[in-house]
């Protein structure tokens, strides 16, 4: 198996006030914490740690959802000499039937969507949140970190998220 550099981003969304537009771009989450170069171990597994801060909480709600991102560092088919990443797998899951289209920067560190209005006006707070909850939804499995610091809320601090993303193996076979 080929070295290679992974990096993992844990997103959060960005609150609907925060949301802005940009060349008909709405960035609807952002990268709070980024894992490069992380390394598999003897299982297969990779293992990282995440703990939400303090300063991320979205009162008033019990619960924020964090998504994680994995992408492949990659050469640019453009440009031999230049590196980009390749969003492999992400725990979110998009509405195709929206003429609508999931970006992210070149960091890797916003997601965001494209979309045109038709009268080509641009869209305001509601509309940004209405698209983001009808073409963005989460997968099974993504991070759910309790506001509350109880006990009660507190269940186990490890929480396994699964992003499958092996290669095949490739076998040979001789012929006599």
């Amino acid at each position: 198996m080929q070295e290679e550099t992974l990096k993992i981003n844990v997103f959060k969304e960005v609150p609907k006030e925060a949301m802005n537009e940009v060349n008909h771009i709405i960035y609807t989450h952002e990268s709070k914490q980024s894992y490069n170069e992380e390394k598999v171990g003897k299982d297969g597994l990779l293992e990282v740690s995440f703990t939400a801060k303090e300063e991320w909480k979205t009162p008033p709600m019990n619960f924020d959802y964090y998504i994680a991102q994995v992408s492949r560092q990659l050469k640019d088919p453009a440009d031999p000499n230049k590196e980009i990443w390749k969003a492999e797998k992400i725990q979110v899951t998009i509405n195709d039937t929206l003429p609508a289209d999931l970006v992210r920067t070149e960091d890797m560190e916003k997601l965001g969507i494209k979309a045109h209005k038709q009268d080509g006006t641009p869209f305001t707070q509601a509309e940004m949140s209405e698209l983001r909850k009808h073409f963005i939804f989460y997968r099974q499995g993504c991070l759910k970190v309790s506001q509350l610091t109880t006990p009660e809320f507190i269940d186990n601090d490890t929480v396994p998220v699964l992003l499958e993303m092996a290669e095949a193996k490739k076998t040979e076979k001789l012929l006599l």
